[in-house]
């Protein structure tokens, strides 16, 4: 496991949302949890420990529609990355997909179910921004990347902010 202080020597690349979700599939059923960065400020209930869409339903409130994605949410700094999490495990249908991930904060007990929330797939695919993936978890085009020469940029930048 890598410390704060060692995150320097990591390599970081864009990759599309399949990519990126293959990847942390691959890490969470082996058995390793997940290092993760979102924006926990959307559609979520700290206490009951939840992170899903459905279950803060502001459009319905106010009859309005959020057709915004998640290109849309980094560009616009509307949701940036502002916490970060460790996925410890992973709910899959029975077709093999994930449509639940349980998640463990740093918040404490009296956050969540002793400390952990339960984030549905969609909210994944739309506020997740940043994930820490063991290289071994990585298809081969991506890996490949990592072997092209770096771009160095302001480090007080968060990632997502970054890759542009």
């Amino acid at each position: 496991m890598r410390s704060w202080a060692s995150l320097t020597d990591m390599e970081f690349v864009n990759v599309p949302l399949d990519v990126f979700k293959k990847a942390a599939l691959d890490q969470l059923t082996a058995g390793h949890p997940i290092w993760f960065a979102c924006d926990c400020t959307q559609f979520a209930l700290r206490k009951d420990g939840f992170f899903d869409q459905s279950v803060v339903r502001v459009d319905q409130l106010f009859g309005t529609e959020f057709t915004g994605d998640k290109a849309h949410g980094l560009e616009y700094g509307d949701s940036p990355s502002n916490h970060a999490m460790t996925f410890t495990g992973v709910n899959l249908s029975e077709d093999g997909k994930p449509n639940r991930w349980k998640v463990e904060n740093s918040w404490g007990k009296d956050a969540g179910k002793d400390g952990y929330y339960v984030m549905s797939d969609a909210w994944f695919d739309r506020f997740v921004t940043e994930l820490i993936i063991r290289k071994e978890y990585l298809d081969d085009a991506t890996r490949a990347l990592l072997t092209t020469e770096p771009v160095e940029l302001d480090p007080w930048l968060p990632l997502t902010r970054r890759c542009r």
